[in-house]
């Protein structure tokens, strides 16, 4: 297994079949990639991008995990569905690494995320980040909600000591 470091997508041919076989040829969720859109007009840039993220669903696959796929397009700056950044340098840096050799033991760690990789494809990404929104907006209330009780403690707190 390659170290998972960001990777472009070359694709000459913009159609359905060319950019399919261009992911397929990528392992397209099985390492981080980006795919460049040259200058290219807005109206053109729409069109692949739909063409993009249509065949994204129909392969199924989360572009955020288990690694992100990004289109850098200097033509748009946000599509539904798709990350999109104006130039390679907004790319998360995470991912960006010199190529060195791996050492013994960061083999065997990179081996087992292999496995771990696997495992995450099995599960339903789309449940479970849907779970993750239910229960970050329980946490949302939970804190709005105990923060007015520690206000309303600290005024009783604040009357209690000027009584006395």
């Amino acid at each position: 297994m390659k170290l998972p470091i960001f990777s472009s997508i070359e694709v000459t041919d913009f159609s359905k079949e060319g950019l399919v076989e261009a992911f397929i040829k990528c392992q397209l969720g099985d390492y981080p990639l980006y795919l460049y859109l040259e200058s290219r007009d807005k109206k053109e840039t729409l069109s692949i991008l739909e063409t993009v993220y249509e065949i994204i669903t129909d392969m199924n696959i989360n572009i955020r995990f288990p690694y992100p796929f990004y289109v850098v397009s200097p033509a748009l700056d946000h599509y539904e569905g798709l990350l999109i950044v104006n130039n390679t340098s907004q790319l998360p840096r995470h991912f960006v690494k010199r190529i060195k050799r791996l050492k013994n033991r960061e083999m065997t760690l990179l081996n087992k995320t292999k496995l771990m990789l696997d495992k995450l494809k099995n599960h339903d990404i789309e449940m479970e980040l849907d779970k993750m929104k239910a229960r970050s907006y329980q946490n949302k209330e939970l804190f709005n909600i105990t923060k007015e009780n520690n206000f309303y403690q600290k005024v009783l707190e604040s009357i209690r000591m000027l009584n006395g």
